[in-house]
């Protein structure tokens, strides 16, 4: 009796999930792009919104299903409809960007379930551009988050790259060996297994907020001052005339460790106040520095949080 297998590729925008989607189809799949009309422009001109969608035969009878997952959090709600039924995760991690380590957290987390009940493998993509950090590095990642999976080097427009990490997945989850590869191996690491991290830098989680980041994010549409504020409470440079209002920004970040510490809730990322005048404010905690953006309140806090976290993903210092 014909099987058919779900495969979901999931991975922050730009990481290569349409292009496996198309190479592992031969162009025969269905994709929903459409024009990026936010900061996810500094990387790609077009992002999918719903699913990339193809069927990949296997041996005589059997189809793996294979689904690309949007990358924006704000589609996130498509990420749960579109997990029901996979026998394992893809997740691509595009080298290139400033802060892969934060990608992978991201998204091992919000398919922390998806994984647990499946299998995992991890795709690295974009390593020709910028091979740093090495793959030891994701492996050694996954270790601290006890995820036990398989890190590949690949080409998301390589067909035999994809059909790869579909056998591994498969061979892993259900014993299935009929993928036809054009490659047996590709550069990996195995993570969850304690490597000792002697080869690993710490490419570090923690945002580094400068002026050009000031910069780009001014031009954040609804976004209307900005403002960085120093360890020391100090103002580095500020479009807000309103002096109190810097003034409460620099203390939001000098007061973000002792609340951390004494409410045990972990790492403070942003604080969000909403002023009657319709207008909000948001302090993004960074190393050393906090950014401050006044925005208005037809911005919500998720949508501007996600536009900080792509810019700075692409700005470069």
């Amino acid at each position: 009796m014909a099987k058919r297998h779900k495969i979901i590729i999931v991975g922050p925008v730009g990481s290569g999930k349409t292009e496996a989607v198309r190479a592992v189809t031969d162009n025969h799949s269905l994709v929903t792009d459409v024009k990026v009309s936010d900061v996810a422009n500094l990387r790609k001109g077009m992002t999918t919104v719903a699913m990339d969608f193809g069927v990949v035969p296997i041996g005589d009878d059997d189809v793996i299903h294979v689904y690309g997952a949007p990358g924006q959090e704000r589609f996130d709600f498509m990420w749960d409809i579109l997990s029901i039924g996979i026998c394992g995760v893809v997740l691509l991690i595009d080298n290139n960007r400033n802060y892969p380590q934060r990608d992978l957290k991201a998204f091992i987390s919000a398919f922390d379930k998806q994984i647990s009940a499946t299998r995992l493998i991890v795709g690295v993509t974009r390593t020709d551009i910028k091979d740093d950090p090495p793959l030891e590095a994701y492996a050694y990642w996954l270790g601290e988050l006890g995820v036990n999976a398989e890190v590949a080097c690949i080409d998301p427009r390589r067909k035999g790259d994809v059909l790869y990490l579909l056998h591994r997945l498969l061979e892993a989850e259900t014993g299935h060996t009929k993928i036809p590869l054009s490659r047996q191996n590709l550069p990996g690491a195995e993570g969850g297994e304690g490597e000792t991290p002697d080869a690993v830098f710490d490419h570090g989680e923690e945002l580094q907020f400068d002026e050009t980041v000031l910069e780009a994010a001014s031009n954040l549409k609804g976004v209307t001052g900005v403002s960085l504020t120093n360890d020391a409470g100090e103002l580095v440079h500020s479009s807000i005339e309103d002096e109190s209002l810097n003034a409460f920004i620099a203390f939001l970040h000098g007061v973000s460790p002792t609340l951390e510490e004494k409410s045990g809730m972990g790492k403070i990322r942003r604080m969000t106040f909403k002023s009657p005048q319709d207008e909000s404010l948001t302090v993004f905690m960074g190393s050393g520095r906090a950014l401050g953006l006044r925005s208005e309140r037809s911005l919500s806090v998720p949508l501007l949080g996600e536009q900080v976290e792509e810019l700075m993903q692409w700005v470069k210092h």
